[in-house]
């Protein structure tokens, strides 16, 4: 069975990254693909945390993550594709390939983001941070 992980941020290009992963596991036969969405949530500041319990940041991250998984879900089931979502809390791009490692992913699948050089440059890109980081093959999406 190949397990493909889906980083999903709530962008235009991570669903189009959602979409061609169903296209692909309907091509295959659903039943020998297993997805796996992941919506990863950066921590909340220290000075927040000071005022906000423990379980209402719980909640807050997984209503956020609900939110920004709900399309995703929507375009696997319209596919009939089989999936699971995930909400994490920490730095995006290690607890991607983290996920990854632990769920015996054998792919993630992102589409790279439309940013100028000078962005890219400046701000780094959560994509080519993956690649660097991750053990297992990264499929990228233009």
């Amino acid at each position: 069975m190949l397990r493909l992980l889906l980083p999903v941020d709530g962008s235009e290009d991570s669903l189009e990254a959602v979409r061609y992963a169903a296209g692909f596991a309907a091509a295959i036969g659903g039943a020998g693909c297993e997805v796996h969405l992941l919506n990863v949530q950066l921590p909340l500041p220290p000075a927040v945390r000071r005022f906000i319990g423990r379980e209402d940041a719980r909640s807050f991250f997984e209503e956020e993550g609900r939110k920004v998984l709900e399309p995703a879900e929507a375009i696997l089931k319209d596919a009939g594709v089989a999936h699971e979502a995930h909400i994490a809390v920490g730095n995006v791009e290690q607890t991607i390939v983290d996920y990854a490692g632990e769920h015996g992913c054998d792919q993630i699948v992102m589409r790279m983001r439309n940013q100028s050089p000078i962005e890219g440059l400046l701000l780094g890109s959560t994509t080519l941070k993956v690649l660097n980081l991750s053990t297992v093959p990264v499929t990228l999406l233009k």
